[in-house]
């Protein structure tokens, strides 16, 4: 038998619209369309062609049903905020390797709730100078790259926007 797609193609193709009803029937229109050999197709076929309409009418299984907080899987959005963070540090000039492990880490944070941050992080950070460093306190502008990836409580902090 041919798979329920590949029917359902068929009655399209001939003019027919395929339903499922509320009680799991078939509604097969218009009936002035259907021939002797749809009318014989459609009833070897009904079992498989009301499996797949059900299976088609389900929505989409959750993507993140797995992940975080249920499982250490990241979900969606920890991904998307890993790959924002990922682009903004190799931007900022850190390596692709060490941006990512800094980026895993900050979802390690993310999900403590640890209140440190990174440098990296910063919108006042502009290449190696930082333009809070009076609020800051690191005794002058320039931050050394060592710095610039260790979580800490800096109280110049400001995020960039998105992040």
């Amino acid at each position: 038998m041919a798979p329920a797609h590949h029917i359902a193609d068929l009655l399209r193709a001939a003019g027919l619209a395929v339903e499922l009803t509320s009680d799991r029937a078939l509604k097969v229109a218009p009936a002035s369309k259907l021939t002797p050999d749809l009318r014989e197709l459609i009833r070897a076929s009904k079992a498989t062609l009301i499996d797949w309409l059900t299976a088609i009418d389900e929505p989409a299984p959750d993507p993140d049903r797995w992940c975080w907080p249920h499982t250490t899987a990241m979900n969606t959005a920890e991904i998307d905020l890993l790959v924002s963070r990922v682009d903004l540090f190799v931007r900022r000039g850190t390596n692709v390797i060490d941006a990512t492990t800094l980026a895993d880490t900050l979802v390690i944070r993310d999900r403590d709730a640890d209140n440190r941050r990174a440098c990296l992080e910063c919108s006042n950070l502009s290449g190696p100078r930082c333009s809070a460093w009076r609020r800051a306190g690191i005794g002058g502008p320039m931050v050394s790259e060592s710095l610039t990836a260790i979580l800490q409580r800096c109280p110049g902090f400001s995020s960039v926007e998105g992040l």
